[in-house]
């Protein structure tokens, strides 16, 4: 896996078990009229999204790492969310860290659900991606330790995302630190 085919072999990842699961795409799918905001849109009911602001405040340090401002903003597509994000650097080496609120909307967490926390596994030569669990929560981990990227999403209670991506990384620990210290317990 070399970085540009990282993501587009998790997205493939992705869909393949989506198909595996009995689930097809949709094909030939009318664009939504321009102001059209269907109900499935919202965050389900009595869901009220925990401001970006207070998203960013969870953002932690990583010993030995110069962290970077957070940058948070509220999002409308493809659903409401909000998230805050930090970028962390060592040398060559780059973390992003990304936290969001999607309020539980299935746009967000239903393809993560579908892999996080489970036994799947694919091997490769230069690495793996696997369904996890770090300290209870579910969890999709890939490391690449040729190119040395790896990359972990956390789904906490099937409405938060926690999401690092690395670079120029000695190994996939880094990563599992750094997620599992974002605490959003207080937040719920």
């Amino acid at each position: 896996m070399t970085r540009r085919l990282h993501r587009p072999v998790v997205a493939a990842l992705v869909a393949a078990c989506l198909v595996a699961c009995g689930r097809q795409a949709e094909e030939n799918v009318a664009p939504r009229p321009a102001g059209a905001t269907p109900a499935a849109d919202a965050a389900p009911p009595g869901v009220t999204l925990i401001p970006h602001e207070r998203l960013a405040a969870r953002i932690p340090q990583l010993d030995g790492w110069t962290r970077e401002a957070p940058v948070s903003a509220t999002v409308s597509l493809p659903a409401p969310a909000a998230h805050a994000t930090a970028t962390y650097v060592r040398g060559r080496a780059r973390i992003d860290l990304e936290i969001t609120d999607t309020g539980g909307h299935p746009d967000y967490v239903g393809s993560l659900a579908k892999v996080a926390g489970t036994t799947f596994t694919q091997q490769a030569s230069n690495g793996y991606l696997k369904g996890a669990t770090l300290e209870g929560i579910p969890a999709v981990e890939s490391w690449n330790h040729v190119d040395r990227l790896g990359d972990i999403s956390l789904l906490v209670d099937r409405r938060f995302i926690v999401h690092a991506t690395g670079t120029g990384l000695d190994r996939i620990e880094t990563l599992r630190a750094l997620v599992t210290s974002v605490k959003l317990a207080d937040l719920r």
